[in-house]
C-alpha cells in the first residue's frame, strides 16, 4: 500500500492529519509507504512512479485537487484508490458519502476493502474527477486561492463573493453530440458529481458511474441574483430557474470568440476551446458497501 500525503491541505490541517494515519497504518500492520508531496504536481509524479512500481493500492491523503493529480497519474493502472478527504471543498468524497476531514474514520472505511468503478472526465488531455469550469467558477478559485483565515465551504463561499465583482458574461458555444448550443453566460460548468465548491449541489442529477457527465449552462445573471439564488444552489433546488439549463453527455467542446480562463477539480488549468469527454468506469476507488461491490483482496 502507498500513501500519499498533502500536509498542506485543510489550509495547513494537513500535517496534523498525516500523524494520524502514520499511527493508524502502522497500528493496522498492513505493509506500506507513506509519501509526502513538496509542490504542486508532486502528487501526480508520486503517483505515476507507485504504479509503474507496480503498486495495487494507492491512499490518497488531502482535498479534491491532491485526488485529482493521483488520479491522473494513476489512470491506466490496476491501481485501487482510497480516499482521505481533508481538504478545502471535499466535493468528490463529498458525492461519494466518505467522511470528511476525518482520518479515523476514512481509515476504517479503507479496511473494510469494498471497492467500485467510477466514471472520470477528460479536458484537453487533463482528467477531472468532479467538475470543470469556464468562465466565473474559474474566478472563485482564484479568488479563493488568496483566503488563508477559513477553510470549507465558508472559503469558497467569501471566494464567490470576492469574484462576483468582476462577474462578466460571454458568449460560450457549447456542442453536446450534433447539437450545437450558442448563449450568453456567466459559466459553463461540466460535472462528474454533482457537488462544487463545498458543498453546492449545482447538478443534482449527476452521477458518478452512469457514463455520462453533467453540462450545467447559466445564462447570464446580474450580482444580485447571484446572490439571492445562491441558498437554492446549496440544497440543489435551481433547476427550474429559467436561466439556468443541464444536459447529459458523452463529448462535450466549448469554445468562445474570447478566451476565457478554465478550471478543473479547483485549479486554474488554462482557457478555452476545450475537448471533453467521460471515461467510464475508468477508476476503482474504495467506497462503503453497497450490492455490488466486491472487497479488495
Amino acid at each position: 500500500m502507498t500513501i500519499i500525503a498533502n500536509p498542506t491541505a485543510g489550509r495547513g490541517d494537513g500535517q496534523e492529519y498525516l500523524k494520524q494515519i502514520r499511527g493508524l497504518a502502522r497500528k493496522s500492520g498492513i505493509k506500506h509507504e507513506v509519501l509526502v508531496t513538496r509542490y504542486p504536481g508532486h502528487a501526480n509524479e508520486l503517483a505515476r512512479s507507485a504504479a509503474e512500481g507496480g503498486a495495487q493500492i494507492v491512499i490518497v491523503l488531502g482535498g479534491d485537487g491532491t485526488i485529482s493529480e493521483v488520479v491522473n497519474g494513476v489512470v491506466g493502472y490496476s491501481v485501487t484508490l482510497g480516499i482521505i478527504s481533508v481538504g478545502t471543498g471535499n466535493d468528490f468524497a463529498r458525492s461519494l458519502q466518505l467522511p470528511l476531514r476525518n482520518p479515523q474514520k476514512a481509515w476504517s472505511l479503507i479496511e473494510t476493502g469494498i471497492t467500485t468503478q467510477l466514471d472520470i472526465g477528460e479536458c484537453n488531455g487533463r482528467y477531472f474527477i468532479s467538475s470543470f469550469g469556464v468562465g466565473f467558477p474559474a474566478e472563485v478559485v482564484k479568488a479563493t486561492r488568496r483566503i488563508q483565515v477559513f477553510g470549507g465551504s465558508a472559503a469558497f463561499l467569501l471566494g464567490i463573493l470576492k469574484a462576483l465583482w468582476r462577474l462578466e458574461s460571454a458568449v460560450v458555444r457549447i456542442e453536446i453530440g450534433e447539437t450545437s448550443i450558442e448563449k450568453d453566460c456567466v459559466f459553463v460548468l461540466v460535472q462528474n458529481t454533482p457537488y462544487l465548491g463545498g458543498g453546492l449541489r449545482v447538478a443534482p442529477g449527476a452521477v458518478v458511474d452512469d457514463g455520462f457527465l453533467d453540462v450545467v449552462i447559466v445564462e447570464a445573471l446580474g450580482r444580485l441574483e447571484v446572490l439571492a439564488n445562491l441558498p437554492r444552489v446549496y440544497r440543489g433546488r435551481h433547476e427550474n430557474h429559467p436561466k439556468f439549463s443541464v444536459f447529459k453527455a458523452k463529448k462535450v467542446i466549448i469554445s468562445s470568440g474570447e478566451k476565457l480562463r478554465t478550471m478543473c477539480d479547483g485549479e486554474v488549468v488554462g482557457y478555452t476551446p476545450s475537448r471533453i469527454r467521460v471515461h467510464p468506469g475508468a477508476l476503482q476507488v474504495i467506497v462503503g458497501r453497497r450490492n455490488g461491490d466486491k472487497r479488495v483482496s
